[in-house]
């Protein structure tokens, strides 16, 4: 029997086709860069068959957008959010349906196939450029909707209980987009930012998408011990013995080595306000490869994140080494050694 949602799903697909893609900065800057420009004539020669760079571009064209995946998340979980928003302690689930099969993501495909539907690319001030989709692009097309995706009913509940409905929904095709073990500790560690980190804080859209990244990064054998009311922070730690499983210690390293690189950079710049680049150069010094102003917001993100999470910052510890955060730059010495060879004389 046909999942109740196939139907609504290729409706919905097909009218995003039909709506037409637009040049957004993402496309402009892949044209700039791997076509040769952005303007109607080579685009509409690229969105040829017969041209080399068709497939990959027309893939990069029909990539899911987050209207389409917001639109085919109320598909899947209809009425979800405005159920479990109105009461806190959260019903039920079992009404909602949280799982999308292998054998409908299969069946979904065949429709599209045979539907065989055009798309358009909306240029600015030309007409559209029209493009038919070859069958052989919809299977990956849509396995990147992430259809497959099931998330546990305690983190559906702790979304839905703590976000209003479109947050909602953002943050769970976040999650389901991240690739992420939910399993054991990596769904502790998910839901102890959900429940834990401020909603209302202005960057909580790039703050959780660090998150979901430094989750998908963490070893497998991870050790995760929420923090219980009344425990202390100095005890949790002292408990643990293994710093390659706790999750506090690696996001501790991400830290003290982006500390680094942004005190790195900002003696480079400091040096070149000093001295030419050739001389510069000459002592061994190497260019920062760095933004300082993403490292600082890297390092803000970071330290609220720990703080909401484990319950300490995630700044330099008194036990850690040098050797634990990355490698000393012999460029960093050249100060302190020609002040020692003076004091030599």
């Amino acid at each position: 029997m046909p999942h109740p949602s196939t139907q609504a799903i290729f409706d919905a697909i097909i009218t995003w086709l039909k709506n037409g893609r637009s040049l957004s900065d993402d496309v402009r800057r892949y044209a700039d860069t791997v076509l040769g420009g952005h303007d109607a004539d080579i685009l509409r020669e690229v969105l040829s068959p017969e041209h080399p760079d068709f497939e990959t571009f027309a893939e990069f064209l029909l990539f899911p957008d987050a209207p389409l995946l917001y639109e085919l998340d109320g598909i899947l979980h209809p009425g979800e959010n405005v159920s479990m928003h109105a009461q806190a302690s959260g019903p039920a689930l079992s009404h909602f349906p949280n799982t999308y099969p292998d054998e409908e993501i299969d069946r979904l495909t065949t429709m599209l196939e045979q539907a065989a539907p055009p798309c358009l690319l909306h240029m600015p001030g030309e007409p559209p450029i029209r493009f038919n989709i070859p069958d052989y692009i919809w299977r990956d097309t849509v396995r990147r909707l992430r259809l497959d995706v099931a998330l546990s009913e305690q983190v559906r509940l702790c979304i839905a209980r703590l976000h209003p409905s479109q947050t909602a929904t953002g943050i769970r095709c976040s999650i389901k987009a991240a690739h992420l073990r939910f399993e054991g500790a990596f769904e502790s560690l998910l839901l102890a930012f959900l429940e834990h980190y401020p909603s209302g804080d202005p960057a909580y859209t790039p703050t959780l998408a660090f998150w979901l990244h430094f989750l998908s990064s963490l070893p497998k054998d991870i050790v995760f011990q929420p923090q219980q009311a009344g425990s202390s922070a100095e005890a949790d730690r002292a408990g643990s013995t293994d710093r390659e499983a706790d999750p506090w210690h690696h996001l501790h390293k991400r830290h003290q080595r982006l500390n680094k690189a942004l005190r790195q950079s900002q003696e480079f710049t400091e040096r070149l306000q000093r001295y030419s680049m050739d001389l510069i150069m000459m002592q061994g010094a190497q260019a920062p490869f760095v933004h300082e102003d993403d490292a600082r917001e890297q390092i803000r993100i970071m330290e609220r994140v720990s703080l909401a999470v484990f319950g300490r910052p995630a700044g330099f510890d008194e036990d850690m080494r040098e050797a634990d955060y990355g490698t000393v730059d012999p460029a960093d010495m050249t100060d302190v050694m020609r002040t020692l060879s003076l004091l030599d004389r």
